[in-house]
């Protein structure tokens, strides 16, 4: 699956440091308000996402549960650079097919090259033509790759300090 696949291209300094960060997000009663804190910082991106394109306040009540809906949809992307390009990419994909999706297009696009907005707005295209959303009550199968391709466009313009387009 896409998870395992983005984990292969870890050292193993850097899945022993996810392990322990994992094992304390669960078992240290403290850190676990820190899963919910995630969830609730991506369902705020959706619905702000909803509220841009709708033109309603990102803190209606319909907004609100929309993107609690959509919030299953996700991408995870990690990039080493090294000498300001990328020398490492994984960027996986969730809830939008059958099973989690390595977007190794999208990686392909970001190896080697530099982080400027042409590029990751080529790996975001990328990974929004790998994904395959089914439509269904929560949004059309072509709305779910527009969210990928933003959640990607964002996560990317993030790792590389510029804004979000």
């Amino acid at each position: 699956n896409a998870i395992n696949a983005v984990y292969a291209t870890l050292t193993p300094e850097e899945i022993a440091f996810e392990q322990e960060r994992q094992a304390l997000l669960y078992h240290v009663p403290e850190l676990r308000p820190a899963i919910g804190v995630e969830l609730e910082r991506g369902i705020d991106m959706i619905a702000s996402l909803l509220a841009e394109r709708t033109g309603r306040s990102v803190d209606d009540f319909e907004i609100r549960v929309a993107a609690g809906a959509l919030a299953g949809a996700g991408v995870a992307v990690s990039l080493e650079m090294s000498g300001g390009t990328v020398s490492k990419a994984g960027i996986a994909l969730t809830g939008v097919g059958a099973a989690n999706i390595k977007a190794t297009g999208a990686e392909s696009v970001l190896m080697g090259a530099n982080l400027n907005q042409g590029t990751i707005d080529q790996a975001a295209r990328e990974a929004a033509n790998s994904c395959e959303p089914k439509s269904d009550h929560r949004g059309s199968a072509e709305y779910k790759r527009e969210i990928v391709r933003v959640f990607t466009v964002r996560a990317l313009s993030q790792a590389a300090g510029l804004r979000a387009a």
